[in-house]
């Protein structure tokens, strides 16, 4: 009865130890696969974050150049009457030479402005700000539809090219 009892004993430590180690392995794996996913997760947002910055880039960019486009375009008009108070008659002449290519400038200038305008840049910008304020995750969903799309796209020419063997050897039997 004595050893039944130790057997007992030692049976029920042995499933302590085996119990405790099990726990250890699963809480270790458990905390390696979360630091792997957060790892990828980091990545994500670190690119995520740097095409954000280089957007930001091109949109300032845009800015500016419409914002020179736009004061190009005052400065010309703001010239334009001073040009037909000229003193000299010479220089009226040359003026008036030049005149049909001050308008195709001016003409250039504001069909810009007005395609810079119409393409609503303010609004672009205010709508790419509101969604990058929005959740991480809805951020990091475009990239993988994306990659999703992307492999649908391949599997599906894949398919096709399958599918075309297929008819094509079916075709040369007959």
């Amino acid at each position: 009865m004595a050893h039944a009892l130790r057997y007992a004993e030692s049976r029920a430590r042995s499933y302590l130890r085996f119990g405790i180690l099990s726990s250890t392995m699963v809480i270790t794996i458990v905390v390696a696969v979360l630091a792997f996913f957060q790892g990828v997760a980091q990545f994500e947002l670190d690119r995520m974050t740097h095409q954000i910055d280089e957007m930001s880039e091109r949109i300032t960019q845009t800015k500016g150049f419409a914002d020179q486009a736009l004061q190009e375009l005052e400065d010309q008009r703001d010239r334009l009457p001073d040009l037909d108070a000229l003193p000299d008659a010479g220089t009226n002449q040359r003026v008036e030479l030049m005149q049909p290519s001050f308008r195709a400038q001016l003409a250039s200038l504001e069909t810009d402005v007005a395609a810079i305008k119409s393409s609503n840049v303010v609004g672009k910008v205010a709508q790419i700000e509101s969604i990058l304020k929005g959740d991480v995750m809805r951020l990091l969903s475009v990239p993988l539809l994306r990659s999703q799309l992307d492999s649908y796209r391949a599997l599906a020419e894949r398919d096709m090219d399958t599918l075309g063997e297929g008819i094509e050897r079916v075709a040369t039997r007959d």
